[in-house]
């Protein structure tokens, strides 16, 4: 299955948890598409460019959850984590999903802004 990448742009609020799921449908007729065996890696940076990742969300961290029948894929990042990031002007990500054979589809992409916290 090859996918298009969406553009979806998010916001962190800092010190809360973060949990998103979405539900990847046929346009046609509405019902679940199966994701199969796939896995799922997500990275947060401050710039494309940037060397390591603020943070990091995957199948193997337990951060990224995928119901394949279902077509559902749940991000999750916890308060610790939140907490904990810096990002001043903001941040780019990338979820990518791979399937049994090791093939990658990159399903969203964009922006990620950090609504900081006032009560610590």
């Amino acid at each position: 299955m090859r996918l298009r990448p969406v553009l979806l742009d998010l916001t962190l609020y800092q010190g809360a948890d973060f949990d998103l799921t979405l539900r990847l449908c046929d346009r046609a007729s509405g019902a679940p598409i199966d994701l199969g065996a796939r896995r799922g890696r997500m990275q947060i940076r401050a710039t494309i460019d940037a060397p390591e990742p603020l943070a990091e969300l995957s199948s193997d961290n337990g951060r990224i959850g995928i119901a394949g029948a279902e077509g559902r894929i749940t991000l999750r990042l916890p308060a610790a984590v939140t907490a904990t990031l810096q990002m001043p002007r903001g941040g780019v990500y990338d979820l990518a999903l791979t399937d049994d054979q090791g093939a990658v589809d990159r399903l969203l992409m964009g922006r990620v802004t950090l609504d900081p916290a006032v009560t610590r």
